[in-house]
């Protein structure tokens, strides 16, 4: 198994040094939350990230982004009703797949409901297309030891939970 970065990201990796080198001032290494400085640097550092595309490096090229492919799950966690989220693909006969949205609510007693997610999306320009078509609330979402969301898990948990529904979506 190779390890070793792409001629890509180690270009990205230099660029990214070379632009914390340029625009972090020298106090930021040791500067403490409360520095009445950091608020206005961190919106300043913010700006410079999003001129570039990197604050939102997950989002799509369309709207600023550099199309990872996490970007729903950055959107989404803007929403108030949700504390964490993981999309993930599921079956689906005619289509092949669709969107599948896994949600851990803030409020377990008041779950999004896949409505007004939609909404909320639909209201951020999100395509149609990549609009999920299903919601699951849980408790928590399965992760591996360093916190990682184990997406593999949600993928099989949603085909099981199709197939035992009698079909795909």
């Amino acid at each position: 198994m190779d390890f070793a970065f792409t001629e890509d990201e180690e270009r990205f990796r230099a660029e990214l040094r070379a632009f914390l080198a340029d625009e972090l001032p020298a106090w930021w290494r040791g500067m403490f939350v409360d520095d009445p400085r950091v608020f206005p640097e961190t919106r300043r550092i913010c700006a410079k990230l999003a001129e570039r595309g990197w604050l939102t490096m997950a989002w799509p090229r369309e709207y600023g982004g550099q199309e990872a492919s996490a970007w729903k799950q950055a959107v989404l966690f803007e929403h108030p009703a949700v504390r964490s989220v993981a999309i993930v693909p599921m079956p689906d006969a005619k289509l092949g797949e669709r969107v599948c949205a896994f949600v851990v609510p803030s409020d377990p007693a008041a779950p999004p409901a896949l409505a007004d997610l939609v909404r909320f999306l639909e209201a951020r320009e999100i395509s149609r297309r990549k609009l999920p078509e299903r919601l699951e609330v849980v408790d928590e979402l399965p992760a591996t030891a360093s916190g990682k969301v184990q997406k593999h898990v949600l993928r099989e948990r949603i085909a099981r939970r199709l197939a035992a529904e009698g079909g795909s979506a």
